[in-house]
C-alpha cells in the first residue's frame, strides 16, 4: 500500500446502514456452496507461505518499479498461470493471441544539484535547495524552468458542491500556485471536511493533492508548491517519521503514456520557511492567515503582488518499461462471460537502501500479490466455473503513484463497462495491533458489545472499504464472511473511496469495488516487512473470502447495482 494515508474509519456511516457484520465462530459457520468447494479448499496457508517466501525473498530486491527484482516476480506469476491454466489477457501477441503483460513505458527520474526554487522579489532573493527545503513529486518531469507570479489559494479544496471553494474568483493560469498541506482545521476538526459522508474525499495526504494536480493542469497553472507543516516537525509527505526510519532509495518514475491521458501540474512538497518567505515578503504571516481560515472555514485566497518564484529542475532520464499481469478464466454463459470481475493486487515495493538494505514487501503487498495467485489456482482448478470471467491483476507501480491499476483504466484490455467489480487485496497478512483496533473503536464510537468483540481477537479482524454506492456488494460480502470465513469483517462504505491503493480508480469509474486490508504494522516500508512475520492463516481465510465472493458476485444472474 502507498504510503501517505493514516487509515482512519468512516465515523458512524456503516452503522446507519446496517452493515457491520462480525464473522461467526467456526461452529457457526455454514457450508461452502459445493460448485464453489473444489476452489475454496485449494486455497491453504501452506501455500500462502511458499508462495510468498519466494515474493518477498532477498533476491527479488524489493520489486522496486521497475527493476530486475520486479520483472523475476513477474516471471514467477506468468509461468504458474501458464501451469495453471490460467488465460492471458496483456497486450497482443500476434494474430488472435495476447501476453501476460499489459507493458507501459517508464522514465527514472533524477534529479541533479541543479534542482533549485527560488523566491523573488524587487529588493531580495531567496534561493531553496531540493532535499533541505522541497522534494519534487509528480508532474515533475522535464528539464526546465518554471518562473511566474504566485497565487496563495489556501489549502486548495475546490468543493464548490460543499460551499467552499479555495479556486473562487482566482485565475491561476501561468502561476505558481501554492497551498498549504491538509485540510482546514485538520483530521480533529468538526467540519464539512471530516463528515462522514466526505471523508475519504478529503483523506490523507497524497491523493487530495494529486487530484488538485489533475486540477490546476486543466485550469493551466505552472506548478503546485505544497507548503507542509509536517516538513519540519519530521515527518515526510508520505506520512513518516524522517528520524525514525530508514528510507528506500526507490526510484521516482513517471509514464509518458500515462502522463499524456493523465496529466498534472508539476508538483512540489515544501517546508513551510518558503511560504514564510513569501508571505514575509509581502508584509503578511503564512500561519496566520491559515489559523483566519480555520476559525472562519471561509477561503483566503489571493494573488501575491510584485513576487515571483521560479523553479530550476536539472532532470536526468533513463527510458525503461515495466508492466502488469494479466490473466483471465473465462466464463461459462455464452453472455455473461463478456462481463468481468476484477481480482488485483499491486506487485511492486520499493526497492532497496543505497547500500543494498531489501525493503522485502512481504505484507506491503507480497501478502496480496499471493492472495490473486491463490485466488487465480482455485478459480482454474473449479470445475464449476461461474457465468462472468474473472481478471486477476497484478499491478505495477502503485508505489508510484497507482500507475498500473491506472494503466488499465487508461488502455482499458476489456471494455471498462463490462467490468462488474473490483476486489482488491493490499497488506492482507498481519493481525491488527490491538492498539489500532482501539483508536478505530474510538473514533467509530461503536458500544462495548461490538469493541469488545474486536479486540479479543485481532488475528480475526479484517477491514473491508467498500463503494458507498453498491450496497448490494456490500450485503455480499458481509453475507459470505459471517457464514463461511473464519474472520471478523468491518464493512466501511464510503465514496469516494480512500486512495491509498488501487481499488481507487475502479470506484471513480463507478465500478463496484471492496478494498480488503488487515491494518497497518510497524514495519510498513522497512527492511524489516518480511514473510517470517506474516499470519498466513489469516492471510489465507482473507483470499478464501475474496474467491467467494468474486464467484459470487461472477455467477449472479445481475451485477453489483451503482446506486
Amino acid at each position: 500500500m502507498r504510503a501517505g494515508l493514516k487509515l482512519k474509519p468512516m465515523l458512524l456511516l456503516f452503522l446507519a446502514l446496517g452493515l457491520f457484520g462480525l464473522g461467526s465462530s467456526s461452529d457457526e459457520r455454514r457450508p461452502v456452496p459445493e460448485k464453489m468447494r473444489p476452489g475454496f479448499e485449494s486455497i491453504n496457508p501452506v501455500d500462502s507461505a511458499s508462495f510468498l517466501e519466494f515474493i518477498a525473498a532477498d533476491e527479488l530486491e524489493g520489486r522496486d518499479t521497475p527493476s530486475k527484482g520486479q520483472t523475476i516476480a513477474r516471471r514467477y506469476i506468468r509461468s504458474l498461470y501458464k501451469s495453471w491454466g490460467v488465460a492471458p489477457l496483456g497486450d497482443a501477441a500476434g494474430p488472435g493471441a495476447r501476453s501476460y503483460e499489459q507493458r507501459l513505458p517508464m522514465i527514472i527520474k533524477t534529479y541533479g544539484p541543479g534542482t533549485t526554487m527560488a523566491v523573488e522579489s524587487p529588493n531580495l532573493t531567496r534561493t531553496f535547495v531540493m532535499g533541505g527545503d522541497f522534494s519534487c513529486g509528480m508532474g515533475a518531469n522535464e528539464r526546465g524552468s518554471l518562473k511566474g507570479g504566485v497565487v496563495f489559494a489556501g489549502y486548495g479544496i475546490s468543493a464548490p458542491d460543499l460551499g467552499y471553494d479555495d479556486f473562487a474568483g482566482i485565475d491561476v493560469r501561468d502561476r505558481i500556485v501554492l497551498v498549504a498541506a491538509g485540510k482546514p482545521r485538520g483530521e480533529g476538526g468538526d467540519t464539512v471536511f471530516t463528515n462522514p459522508r466526505n471523508w475519504a474525499r478529503f483523506a490523507g495526504r497524497r491523493t487530495p493533492v494529486e487530484n488538485l494536480a489533475r486540477l490546476l493542469a486543466r485550469k493551466g497553472a505552472l506548478a503546485l508548491v505544497v507548503a507542509d507543516d509536517a516538513w519540519d516537525e519530521g515527518d515526510g509527505h508520505e506520512g513518516y517519521r524522517r528520524d525514525a526510519r530508514i528510507p528506500s532509495a526507490s526510484n521516482k518514475v513517471y509514464s509518458p503514456s500515462l502522463t499524456a491521458a493523465d496529466p498534472m501540474t508539476p508538483t512540489f512538497w515544501a517546508s513551510p520557511r518558503i511560504a514564510e518567505a513569501l508571505f514575509g515578503a509581502a508584509g503578511r504571516s503564512f500561519g496566520g492567515t491559515k489559523r483566519l481560515i480555520d476559525s472562519g472555514l471561509r477561503p483566503t485566497s489571493f494573488a501575491f503582488s510584485g513576487l515571483t518564484m521560479s523553479i530550476e529542475l536539472d532532470v536526468a532520464h533513463k527510458a525503461m518499461s515495466s508492466a502488469n499481469i494479466l490473466g483471465i478464466v473465462e466464463g461459462s454463459d455464452s453472455e455473461l462471460k463478456k462481463e468481468y470481475v476484477v481480482i488485483g493486487a499491486h506487485l511492486d515495493h520499493v526497492g532497496m537502501t543505497a547500500d543494498g538494505y531489501v525493503f522485502h514487501g512481504a505484507d506491503d503487498n507480497g501478502s496480496g500479490s499471493v492472495g490473486v495467485l491463490q485466488a487465480a489456482r482455485a478459480f482454474a482448478l473449479n470445475p464449476v466455473k461461474p457465468r462472468r470471467s474473472v481478471i486477476f491483476a497484478h499491478w505495477t507501480g502503485e508505489e508510484k503513484g497507482l500507475l498500473g491499476s491506472l494503466a488499465f483504466i487508461k488502455f482499458q484490455p476489456v471494455p471498462l463497462d463490462k467490468v462488474v467489480a473490483c476486489i482488491n487485496l493490499d497488506m492482507i497478512g498481519h493481525d491488527t495491533p490491538p492498539k489500532e483496533v482501539r483508536a478505530a473503536a474510538e473514533e467509530l464510537r461503536l458500544g462495548p458489545e461490538v469493541t469488545d468483540r474486536i479486540m479479543n481477537d485481532p488475528a480475526r479482524l479484517l477491514m473491508a472499504y467498500v463503494s458507498l454506492p453498491s450496497p448490494s456488494f456490500a450485503d455480499t460480502i458481509t453475507g459470505l464472511s459471517t457464514g463461511c470465513v473464519d474472520l471478523d469483517v468491518v464493512p466501511l462504505p464510503s465514496f469516494p473511496m480512500l486512495g491509498n491503493s488501487d481499488h481507487y480508480f475502479f470506484a471513480l469509474a463507478r465500478i463496484p469495488s471492496v478494498f480488503f486490508h488487515t491494518g497497518g504494522q510497524a514495519d510498513t516500508h522497512q527492511p524489516g516487512d518480511t514473510a517470517d512475520k506474516i499470519n498466513a492463516k489469516k492471510m489465507a481465510d482473507v483470499v478464501k473470502l475474496a474467491f467467494l465472493t468474486a464467484y459470487s458476485v461472477a455467477d449472479a444472474p445481475d451485477r453489483p447495482r451503482w446506486e
